[in-house]
């Protein structure tokens, strides 16, 4: 299957083949590090896969050659046949999943979206066909996050449950072990440079029980009590609740103390 990440506006090529450089018009974007179109690149062909740019009128088509360094072989990255300073090692501990997430994120940075069919009114388009790349296009319902939440307290976005990621901005970036409920956190999370929570305790899992423990939903936070999965659980029994949170507890304690009696 093939797919195209499209936006508006032309890109341009050598800035964007720079590490480091990253200059999204948009506000905010979601990509910081100037890195994620090499990684997906490299990515992409290091996997088998073939990937190319069609942006102002011009073509930019990849390709590896062959070298030898130090009794090693490498495949250095080319583009329309002229080497790039980079090979198809670069992002060797990444999956495939996080190379379709960094395309279709650079899009969504520029106003675009990701198709199955060329979108011939986007003025750039970068095509992929690659095995693991699409089937992570059809399974991208767990890497993006866009269903209505059930609460939120401006900090974080509580949805229901049974995804393997939490998330940051709509974008995966914290496996979830087991959880009633998945969290996208709206405020500030440090990322590694593959796009992945530095402290996910602090950043993800302590918003998202302070957000419940301050919650004045007393479903949502009756199944966060009742729930026994790794990620809905928390120790410290001194922080702060609501007055809501200290009623449902003492709901369920009148329920359920026959059998703990």
């Amino acid at each position: 299957m093939k797919m195209f990440f499209y936006n508006d506006g032309i890109l341009d090529i050598n800035s964007a083949l720079i590490f480091g450089v990253s200059a999204k018009e948009t506000n905010n974007p979601i990509g910081r590090f100037g890195t994620g179109l090499k990684y997906a690149i490299s990515i992409i062909l290091r996997l088998g896969g073939s990937i190319s740019i069609n942006s102002g009128g011009e073509r930019y088509t990849f390709g590896v050659k062959a070298i030898n360094a130090r009794g090693k072989e490498f495949y250095v990255v080319t583009m329309n046949g002229d080497d790039l300073g980079f090979t198809t090692h670069l992002g060797s501990h990444w999956e495939p999943w996080q190379a379709y997430r960094e395309l279709y994120c650079n899009a969504l940075d520029e106003g675009g979206g990701v198709t199955e069919e060329f979108p011939s009114s986007a003025d750039t388009v970068i095509s992929v066909e690659c095995d693991s790349i699409s089937r992570a296009h059809l399974n991208r319902d767990k890497y993006f996050i866009d269903s209505a939440p059930i609460y939120s307290d401006g900090v974080i976005e509580i949805h229901e449950g049974g995804r393997p990621f939490h998330y940051y901005r709509g974008v995966a970036v914290y496996p979830a072990k087991r959880s009633v409920f998945s969290y996208n956190v709206l405020s500030d999370v440090d990322l590694s440079e593959d796009r992945m929570a530095v402290y996910p305790y602090a950043d993800i899992l302590i918003k998202a029980r302070n957000s419940i423990r301050m919650c004045s939903n007393s479903a949502v936070i009756e199944r966060f009590v009742l729930s026994a999965h790794d990620d809905d659980k928390f120790n410290d029994i001194s922080a702060d609740v609501s007055k809501t949170f200290i009623e449902t507890c003492n709901r369920l304690l009148s329920i359920y103390r026959k059998y703990f009696i």
